[in-house]
């Protein structure tokens, strides 16, 4: 009994800890324009982590993969030509094939000392080129947010709609936060996190809505806990995390 209290109060504070920190850090994978392309048009992505109201990047974890989804379902390494720079990694992506590319880093399950718990990431954004085709289609991650808004293309003021997914089943009353990369950084003293950070419940099946409301890159993060792990002489939460970038047209 005592264990199950302790386990029970671990995972509580490792719960409020994620939430608290959920406006200070965050899985980044932004591209340096607006991902509308035409055919031969490159767009450079930035993968890494860090704060997002005042830039500022930290030690991001490596992803095992990096791969570009197209809508016809095939799939290819999207790290060709990846260069380090500093703490970030810079990527390219040249606009070949019509419709819609996922371009996603996948992190695998590891401890994290910044959640307490273990958790496994992934990290999105979307390309457009010609025709709309892919982007509302499920990419089998292991939790993943299935856009329902299209993801780009998307005006300040909108409300953008995603369904949660777990295993291929909708989520419910899961959480959904928002965040901008500032750009330029705001002001100190900074504002209340609630000022920066938008949260929303999903309802019974998995849907949510957030209104971005202004120009920029935004994160739209939501993560789901899995039970208990006790593993390398560590024992957390094991968390399921997806981060989906969009930009929203000045």
């Amino acid at each position: 009994m005592i264990r199950a209290h302790k386990l029970a109060l671990i995972a509580l504070c490792a719960g409020l800890l994620q939430t608290t920190l959920a406006s200070a850090h965050y899985p980044i994978l932004i591209g340096d324009r607006s991902p509308l392309l035409e055919r031969g048009d490159t767009i450079t992505f930035t993968y890494g982590r860090g704060h997002l109201d005042v830039p500022e990047w930290t030690e991001a974890p490596k992803p095992d993969w990096i791969k570009a989804f197209t809508f016809d379902g095939m799939s290819k390494d999207a790290t060709v030509g990846a260069t380090k720079d500093g703490l970030t990694t810079k990527l390219k992506f040249k606009a070949k094939r019509l419709g819609d590319t996922w371009i996603v880093a996948h992190v695998p399950m590891q401890w994290s000392t910044h959640d307490l718990g273990w958790t496994e990431t992934t990290i999105r954004t979307i390309v457009h080129h010609g025709i709309f085709r892919g982007w509302k289609d499920p990419l089998g991650l292991p939790f993943e947010m299935i856009p329902l808004t299209r993801p780009y293309g998307i005006h300040a003021g909108e409300a953008f709609r995603v369904q949660l997914m777990v295993d291929g089943k909708p989520l419910a009353n899961g959480d959904v936060w928002a965040e901008k990369y500032q750009v330029p950084a705001l002001k100190k003293p900074l504002p209340p996190d609630a000022l920066v950070t938008r949260m929303v419940q999903a309802d019974s099946v998995g849907t949510a809505s957030i209104t971005l409301n202004s120009p920029g890159w935004w994160v739209l993060f939501a993560t789901h806990d899995k039970g208990e792990l006790e593993k390398d002489g560590k024992s957390g939460t094991v968390t399921v995390q997806d981060a989906m970038w969009v930009y929203v047209e000045p």
